[in-house]
């Protein structure tokens, strides 16, 4: 017997679709093809779509929504900026128009060559994320940059503050 490839990816539009308040086809599609490569030109045109759409929320509350989920993050007011710490050590910072990341001089060399990243004045481990567009990648840089940059201030312990070294 051979098997159809499309099975798997059937069920797995029907459950996208089921868990999308009953949305339409077309959107399960979307996220189907973001999810793998786009197989088809409709695919390819679908994905496209909703991965440029506007996601819920902002840049600023996906963080404060980072912080107020970690008991281990305090924020600290700093110059008309946040400071999200990890044991006194800086690892994020969000004012009005942007937010700011500390990761490692080597990952901030790569940030800086994605959309709406640049250089930070706080150092050379920070970058700054000022998304043109708050759609789903500008979103995920955020928590991952997010994510990285708790590990990293959990990992290091020595730097204070804005962690300049």
């Amino acid at each position: 017997m051979t098997e159809d490839p499309g099975a798997d990816r059937a069920s797995t539009d029907e459950e996208v679709t089921a868990q999308n308040d009953g949305g339409t086809a077309e959107f399960a599609i979307a996220l189907a093809a973001l999810d793998n490569e786009p197989e088809t030109p409709e695919e390819q045109v679908a994905a496209a779509e909703i991965a440029t759409m506007p996601v819920e929320g902002s840049l600023i509350a996906v963080l404060r929504s980072l912080a107020g989920d970690d008991p281990t993050v305090t924020l600290v007011e700093v110059g008309g900026a946040t400071e999200f710490q990890f044991r006194g050590v800086g690892f994020a910072r969000v004012d009005p128009e942007r937010a700011s990341f500390r990761l490692r001089r080597e990952i901030v060399s790569a940030a800086i060559r994605t959309g709406g990243a640049a250089t930070s004045p706080l150092g050379a481990d920070w970058v700054i994320l000022k998304p043109v567009h708050w759609d789903r990648y500008a979103h995920d840089r955020a928590v991952s940059w997010w994510h990285l940059g708790l590990r990293l201030a959990a990992e290091s312990g020595t730097a204070k503050g804005t962690g300049r070294t």
